[in-house]
């Protein structure tokens, strides 16, 4: 899990990268709440495992929040990543 609460104006850049044997379980959670005219990037690469989970969960709260997310997902035969991705603007 990663928890992240951006004060107004502040930038965030978060990349993760992993590579997991075929019969690895992994689960993530990216939580964040951006303030106002705040910018977070979030990069994925996941390259294996038999079971692959992302969830990221952005709130716009503030006027000027902006975010981008983008990956590289790489399965295998047998293996399976997922992600569930989910904006809100709260302002």
């Amino acid at each position: 899990v990663t928890q992240v609460q951006q004060a107004a104006r502040s930038k965030v850049d978060l990349y993760r990268i992993q590579r997991h044997g075929s019969e690895r379980t992994h689960t993530s959670l990216l939580a964040a709440d951006l303030g106002a005219d705040a910018a977070l990037t979030a990069g994925y690469v996941d390259l294996g495992g038999q079971l692959i989970r992302n969830d990221v969960d952005i709130k716009l709260a503030a006027p000027g929040a902006r975010t981008e997310v983008f990956g590289l997902f790489l399965a295998g035969p047998g293996q399976h990543i997922d992600n569930h991705v989910l904006y809100a603007q709260i302002c």
